[in-house]
């Protein structure tokens, strides 16, 4: 199993490379590449390799949708979530799953796309196709910096308009402020990256707004995807309780905060396998997180729960 792991780390790299070619990969190459991972995949059997491949076949169907090759994409989607129960990671295993439906429900939407973009490639400016094109590539995508000006091209006059105020990447505080709304009712995960940019600038019922909307959505993004990311109320089994919020960021950080909002302290998370760890000062804290509740110990033993939310 050393040899196995020492040469699967190279092929690996050599199977990415491709996706930091200037020249966009076709299906060909997706297949190709498809067979090198299922190859792999065959035996990895230890945690560490079947990761390995899983994030790679991941970054693959990533880059697959990116250039709407939907066939083979999900073909590496399929083989990513046959490989990650070997990973013994269940975030990875969910994260495999999830993107097996992620790609059919974008096939999907590619299909029903396809008059428009081919409408799009005959006529550029076609206000109708560039409405439709723009919506798949936006809001079912993720792609924005190719979506917007597509729908600033767009026979929807408010979407034209928000976009166009959104490709203007505004400076002024009501100007973010007002695209940070508009935006909300499109799409709620565009909105929070302006929601968050603004958010230092503001103070009173707006900062209030803003706040509450990032939250709500960190809350509800977690959920989801079965992360830890997002805010948790977070009890200590002391004599009294101590009840505290806990905020994971994405980055690997979290922000302890007392329930009137007050910063207590930052420490860092990690995970291995179906257990966190955070660590801050002399204080390590192991746990296991299961749907909206989180439980474990401090290094003395001193029991910790949490709910996700605020409570």
């Amino acid at each position: 199993m050393r040899e196995a792991s020492m040469s699967l780390c190279p092929i690996l790299i050599l199977v990415t490379a491709s996706l930091c070619s200037a020249e966009p990969p076709d299906a060909a190459k997706f297949r190709e590449e498809l067979g090198t991972l299922k190859e792999l995949g065959k035996t990895a059997k230890a945690p560490k390799e079947a990761y390995e491949v899983v994030e790679t076949a991941l970054k693959l169907v990533d880059s697959a949708i990116e250039n709407d090759i939907y066939d083979v994409g999900e073909l590496l989607a399929l083989e990513a979530r046959s490989v990650a129960p070997n990973s013994k990671d269940t975030s990875l295993i969910e994260r495999a799953n999830r993107k097996v439906s992620d790609v059919r429900r974008l096939k999907t939407q590619f299909d029903r796309t396809a008059s428009a973009l081919k409408r799009l490639q005959e006529k550029p400016d076609d206000p109708t196709a560039n409405l439709a094109v723009g919506k798949f590539t936006c809001f079912d995508k993720g792609l924005w910096d190719r979506g917007l000006p597509l729908l600033a091209k767009g026979s929807d006059p408010k979407l034209a308009k928000i976009a166009e105020l959104d490709l203007s990447q505004p400076t002024d505080t009501q100007k973010i402020l007002e695209v940070a709304d508009a935006w909300y009712e499109y799409d709620k995960g565009r909105a929070i990256k302006w929601y968050r940019q603004v958010i230092p600038q503001l103070d009173g019922l707006k900062k209030l707004k803003a706040e509450q909307r990032i939250d709500a959505y960190d809350t509800e993004v977690g959920r989801i995807a079965g992360s830890i990311v997002g805010k948790w109320s977070v009890t200590t089994a002391t004599n009294p309780p101590h009840v505290m919020v806990a905020e994971f960021l994405a980055e690997g950080k979290v922000r302890y905060h007392e329930t009137n909002g007050k910063l207590i302290k930052e420490a860092t998370w990690s995970k291995a396998n179906d257990k966190y760890v955070v660590r801050s000062d002399m204080v390590t804290w192991t746990f296991t997180m299961s749907g909206d509740t989180i439980q474990g110990e401090l290094q003395d033993g001193t029991k910790r729960t949490g709910k996700r939310g605020l409570k």
